[in-house]
């Protein structure tokens, strides 16, 4: 039993740091700011995902067919124009509903980028065709 507790207060402890950490990063300017945002999104890191959500505006995800493809578009609140990236994942057979490919475009929204995450035909199983 006092190895389970030793475990839970070092994993606590270690928790505790990364959510330290994510919070430093998120105090940075430009760029820093932006990828220690996309960062502590897509990795789930528990005390960073407040901090994110609270710092970062809500993006609005939609799902949407763009050319005959499903795709996830993850849109930063307010009016464009923005920057826009397409993120095509690899082969997972979730495919745009992984939730880490999910974190990802949510991540990428919130720093100001329409991110366009499509489902490319055959990619979930391994599969590229034309």
């Amino acid at each position: 039993m006092r190895r389970t507790a030793r475990v839970l207060l070092a994993t606590a402890a270690l928790l505790a740091g990364l959510g330290a950490l994510a919070l430093a990063l998120l105090a940075a300017l430009g760029s820093h700011r932006r990828a220690a945002v996309v960062l502590v999104r897509t990795l789930d890191l528990p005390v960073g995902r407040t901090l994110v959500g609270v710092l970062t505006p809500e993006p609005e995800l939609r799902e949407r067919t763009i050319a005959g493809v499903p795709t996830t578009v993850a849109l930063p609140p307010g009016e464009g124009p923005r920057p826009a990236l397409v993120f095509v994942n690899g082969v997972t057979e979730r495919g745009r509903r992984h939730p880490a490919v999910r974190r990802l475009a949510d991540a990428l929204a919130r720093v100001g980028l329409a991110a366009y995450v499509p489902d490319v035909h055959g990619l979930a199983a391994g599969e590229i065709t034309e």
